[in-house]
């Protein structure tokens, strides 16, 4: 089963989902192999989920149980499984990461520990894109100048995640770094090019890792751009719709995992209180209800 299983993802999913679950499927078999599907039952994954955590955390048993729960939905669906005993076993709980928002003044902080190296500009324009239009890494480095429409200011996402294409509408100042690294490299059909391999970029981790120990910024992610994008629009008052159309998320519970709100903002937030009008309980029978509500003036309160 897992041999066809893997066929099967291998066919219908991008390679790097493949590649996943090759690493499930080998972690399964260690304590699985050689069982028919109708042998594996919730027991049987209870006491698997303790033999791996003592090897591997939580979050990677929850992946390998993740794994283990599709591949019973495809043998379902082949007839050669009635029922999924994954459902009825708890997923583990798992360590929440700090998740890190930049701040403005950070952001500018970012841009200038890049500096004007050529190949340091080509990560600041990565950057600039990821935090412009809250595309994932691998949508970035994969970005192609065919899908750069300048002339309209718009870039069309064709690799993604979920395998749906999206349009991002680009701000003036993303439309000039993207106008500036197409140009760099006019042979390739790529935009950002790494300019000592002359191929596509995979990773920026080492030139972003050391202009984020420069800043103080050490633990953030090139992932944590994205949760920083989201946590603006939502803090600009972009409708949720939209963020997440733009975002690329098939639901939207998937923004409140990636919105975190500022200090900064939910100080501002508090901050309106001391304009609404407030209600004192004086516990004077006499005094009617209408009689009761002030309003706060700078430091005073005013009885109206």
């Amino acid at each position: 089963m897992v041999e066809q299983y893997l066929d099967y993802v291998r066919a219908n999913n991008r390679y790097k989902t493949y590649l996943s679950k090759v690493t499930s499927t080998n972690a399964l078999l260690t304590l699985l192999k050689g069982k028919c599907l109708s042998d594996i039952h919730p027991f049987l994954i209870d006491r698997y989920k303790k033999d791996r955590l003592q090897v591997v955390t939580p979050a990677s048993v929850n992946r390998e149980l993740s794994c283990l729960k599709h591949l019973f939905t495809i043998a379902i669906d082949w007839s050669f499984a009635h029922e999924n005993p994954v459902k009825k076993v708890k997923m583990l709980k798992e360590e929440e990461r700090d998740v890190k928002v930049l701040i403005w003044e950070k952001e500018a902080e970012l841009y200038a520990a890049l500096g004007i190296h050529p190949y340091q500009s080509h990560c600041r324009a990565i950057v600039v894109t990821a935090l412009n239009t809250g595309m994932r890494a691998r949508e970035i480095f994969d970005l192609r100048k065919e899908n750069v429409d300048l002339r309209k200011r718009v870039i069309h996402v064709t690799h993604t995640k979920n395998w749906e294409v999206r349009d991002i509408p680009m701000n003036q100042m993303l439309t000039k770094v993207l106008k500036e690294a197409i140009k760099k490299f006019p042979e390739s059909p790529y935009v950002f090019v790494n300019p000592k391999t002359e191929k596509p970029y995979t990773s920026i981790k080492t030139s972003f890792s050391k202009a984020l120990e420069k800043i103080g910024l050490a633990g953030f992610r090139f992932h944590d751009l994205r949760h920083t994008w989201c946590s603006r629009m939502c803090e600009l008052g972009v409708d949720e719709a939209t963020i997440q159309e733009l975002g690329g998320w098939k639901t939207r519970s998937m923004i409140k995992r990636y919105a975190h709100p500022s200090m900064d903002h939910k100080r501002e937030a508090l901050e309106k209180l001391s304009r609404v009008p407030l209600v004192f309980p004086l516990g004077d029978k006499k005094t009617s209800p209408s009689k009761l509500t002030t309003t706060l003036t700078g430091d005073k309160i005013k009885t109206i």
